[in-house]
């Protein structure tokens, strides 16, 4: 059975045994309140809604073990052996995802979409992926923006939610060359700083052995040699000698490798606290490695930042 990792969650293929979890998501007014149906009133809705979605994953994983086209690939969401959540394409190319209300504002949600988003576009030869949401629902509006989708149009009375017509806004996300938001003022105001958990130094070697053998996050090569970020046990085990003792901020904004004048407004925050940073640009997000004594102060400054930015 298909099963994406991220840093906190797991996402995997719902079960029969998940009716007690999916139903109290189900039943939960303010989850449904934007969803395509209301809330389910009994036990046999949401049995009959998880015994389709363990058959689209069971069909799913056949059809992908084949190298064939898939219809589905939904995902339920655990945290902590907790299922909270769902996320993933019920009917190609469309995504959506929702997740218990005491999950709300921890980052939960876009690192499990990050992971959805990532395995879609490698596992299925899908130009773009497509979402909808209500126009009231800001909270999904402003995932999606996040996570690089742009909105392609709107329209009027498109669901019959009881007895209530809705309007509906459409987002669509390309097959990326490169990823990500160019706007550098979508960029600040979108991004989630995140202290990750462990330490970090800076080594370098020519020695091929150990830059083979070294697990680490990060490896550059220089005309001088290898650039090596890795944990301090790892540089010691490997008998390198370490500099810049540091944590990772991840700015958890898929920010495009194009963009203009980013880390410059980043770094420029940090050096009015008088703190060097050591950027890195991944292809999806980019990372800062500050000293390790000043990573809580370095986080302050960037959430500052960047909820300056989405005051208007």
């Amino acid at each position: 059975m298909t099963e994406l990792r991220t840093p906190r969650l797991k996402l995997r293929r719902a079960r029969t045994e998940d009716l007690g979890a999916i139903h109290a998501l189900l039943s939960d007014p303010r989850l449904m309140r934007y969803w395509s149906t209301p809330e389910h009133e009994t036990l046999d809705q949401t049995r009959a809604w998880l015994d389709a979605m363990v058959a689209a994953g069971a069909a799913s994983d056949a059809a992908l073990a084949r190298g064939e086209p898939a219809e589905s690939d939904d995902f339920l969401i655990e945290y902590q052996g907790r299922v909270i959540g769902k996320a993933g394409a019920w009917k190609l190319p469309e995504v959506g995802f929702l997740i218990a209300a005491g999950f709300h504002g921890q980052g939960l949600m876009r690192e499990a979409m990050e992971a959805v988003i990532d395995h879609l576009f490698a596992r299925h030869a899908v130009p773009r992926l497509t979402a909808d949401a209500d126009p009231r629902n800001a909270a999904s509006i402003g995932l999606l923006t996040r996570l690089g989708f742009t909105e392609t149009h709107r329209a009027e009375r498109t669901i019959l939610w009881r007895d209530e017509w809705c309007d509906s806004v459409y987002f669509a996300l390309d097959r990326p060359a490169a990823p990500g938001l160019t706007d550098l003022a979508a960029l600040l105001a979108g991004m989630e700083p995140d202290l990750r958990p462990g330490r970090y130094v800076f080594a370098t070697t020519t020695d091929s052995d150990a830059i083979g053998a070294a697990n680490a996050v990060m490896r550059f090569t220089e005309a001088e040699g290898t650039t090596l970020i890795l944990a301090p046990d790892e540089a010691a085990r490997l008998k390198l000698d370490a500099v810049f003792p540091c944590r990772m901020i991840t700015l958890n904004v898929t920010s495009s490798l194009q963009a203009v004048g980013f880390l410059a407004v980043i770094t420029a925050e940090l050096a009015k606290l008088g703190m060097g940073v050591n950027p890195v640009s991944g292809f999806h997000h980019d990372h800062l490695f500050v000293p390790e004594d000043r990573a809580e102060d370095a986080l302050a400054a960037l959430r500052a930042l960047s909820n300056r930015r989405r005051t208007p």
